[in-house]
């Protein structure tokens, strides 16, 4: 070659690295652009959503907690604390940086469906599983946890799902005979360990998939998954960590949890007809006429036996809210993927002769089940409660957390219940309502009756609150035929009834005094 040939080959050369470089990145981006945009259409959802009542709560307790307040002592919550900790990081990064927890928590959220997404990404392609699955895989897959879950996004249940996918997909990889890096089983086996933390229930999801993955892969290889054995010893320091280091959860409110909490239940005819479980039973009819032939394939059988533990589990909490269904309806969708592509080649006459249109009806619905929210959003009612004060102090009698959250946060407000509602009461009385108790039981209810509504009054006299928001008609009732709560309601005048709840505010003599001492 001469000299100057030389230089004219190393051009071409550096030319063809550069065209090729190109063209993965458009390879690259032809792949990722539908997710991008589904993620983009999630976060206008959550935008007109808004944060769950429930998220919100918790929200409120991880900032008790960062100023001193004792998990369980100063504050009453039935969930596990894992529930209150899977916040507490955009939490505090919030704090930090000054901006706010619900951003910060949205924001973590979506980070998290990132982060789940690419894990998964890197268990399944090196066992060729991926190319199966292609763009339009990957946008639904992305849809299913980012938009679907509407108003359960960064539930608890949204938050377990996204950290035990990794997990699947290693279970579903070594199903096919591939092998997984340490790394990522590591990875893997740390989000499985969290989701079990999050409600023990949840383990039901790997349950369920043992004997499917004892058949494919052997007992003795299924016994050495390391990945698993990390996921139960990180529920297993959990455990040991609630009762070495927050006994008040085990002492105060297990029993609590046990004695009122597990008991309420929708009836089974209720659970039968709930939206959820129809949209599983139909996507599930999809999955099995789809992938009619290779229903153990591990990219169908693993999501869809996850599923049903998540079904499972649905049932074993028996209450039929819509953010518990999301696991069971989100798995299930996802055992769709792998079926896709197939789906797409054929006719448009082949396509509207499967089930694709009721699977999409059933997913719509999902949809439109999820979008319901406990959220009580009353712009007249955060105008008057925000005019009592410039961050006026709440509490709430009702049974319904969504009546003083996130209304509280919404107006710069502090909340100064040690509940976030009279559950207790509620629970109590609707069972009374039903005809459900008898004597032995109201006698054994009426200590817990009687410890909701101390608790109560105890909160308006050592906080006085600047606003307490009565939830209708019957707790007005409630309230002023018990002595004890009509005496602390004493000071406590009605400034305005918005949307049935009536707001009492301090006497305006002591409203004044109550100004002249804040800081």
């Amino acid at each position: 070659m001469s000299e100057r040939a030389a230089p004219i080959a190393i051009d071409r050369s550096v030319a063809v690295a550069a065209s090729g470089a190109t063209r993965e990145r458009l390879a690259l981006a032809r792949v990722l652009w539908p997710a991008a945009a589904v993620l983009a259409a999630a976060a206008a959802v959550q935008i007109w959503v808004g944060t769950p009542s429930d998220v919100s709560w918790l929200i409120t307790l991880c900032e008790k907690i960062l100023a001193g307040n004792k998990p369980y002592v100063d504050f009453i919550e039935v969930n596990p604390p894992a529930s209150i900790f899977l916040y507490m990081p955009a939490t505090w990064a919030a704090k930090a940086l000054g901006v706010w927890p619900e951003l910060m928590v949205a924001a973590s959220g979506f980070a998290a469906i990132i982060a789940s997404l690419a894990l998964c990404a890197a268990v399944l392609a090196p066992a060729g599983l991926t190319a199966r699955l292609g763009p339009l895989g990957l946008a639904f897959a992305t849809a299913v946890i980012a938009l679907l879950p509407a108003c359960a996004f960064d539930q608890r249940e949204h938050l377990a799902v996204l950290a035990g996918l990794p997990l699947f997909a290693v279970l579903a990889a070594h199903a096919s005979g591939a092998t997984t890096e340490w790394v990522l089983r590591l990875l893997a086996g740390l989000g499985g360990g969290v989701m079990a933390s999050i409600k023990p229930h949840f383990a039901l999801m790997v349950v369920a998939m043992l004997p499917y993955l004892a058949w494919r892969l052997g007992p003795r290889e299924l016994i050495a998954s390391v990945e698993l054995y990390i996921a139960a010893l990180v529920a297993a320091l959990y455990a040991l960590t609630v009762f070495l280091f927050i006994p008040a959860y085990v002492d105060k409110a297990a029993p609590l949890v046990a004695a009122v909490y597990l008991p309420q239940r929708a009836s089974w005819i209720a659970l039968a007809a709930n939206p959820g479980l129809i949209a599983w039973l139909v996507i599930g009819r999809y999955v099995i006429l789809l992938g009619k032939g290779r229903l153990l394939d591990p990219l169908i059988a693993t999501p869809a036996l996850a599923s049903i533990g998540a079904l499972l589990a649905f049932l074993a909490q028996g209450k039929g809210w819509p953010y518990h269904a999301y696991p069971a309806v989100a798995l299930i969708a996802l055992a769709i993927v792998p079926t896709l592509e197939d789906a797409t080649r054929t006719s448009w006459r082949a396509r509207l002769a499967t089930p694709k249109v009721g699977c999409a009806a059933a997913l719509a619905l999902a949809f439109i089940y999820f979008c319901q929210t406990p959220r009580f959003d009353s712009p007249p009612l955060q105008r008057l409660v925000a005019s009592l004060a410039p961050h006026p102090k709440l509490l709430a009698i009702g049974g319904d957390i969504a009546l003083g959250h996130p209304l509280t946060r919404e107006v710069g407000g502090i909340w100064v219940g040690t509940t976030p509602c009279l559950w207790i009461t509620d629970t109590i009385y609707y069972w009374r309502q039903q005809g459900e108790l008898d004597a032995a039981a109201e006698a054994r209810y009426a200590p817990y009756l009687r410890g909701d509504r101390e608790t109560l009054i105890n909160d308006i006299k050592a906080n006085q609150p600047d606003a307490i928001l009565v939830a209708d008609k019957d707790w007005k009732r409630w309230a002023f035929t018990h002595a004890d709560v009509a005496a602390a309601l004493a000071d406590y005048a009605p400034l305005g009834v918005v949307d049935e709840v009536t707001v009492y505010g301090r006497k305006p003599e002591l409203r004044l005094n109550s100004d002249s001492d804040r800081p």
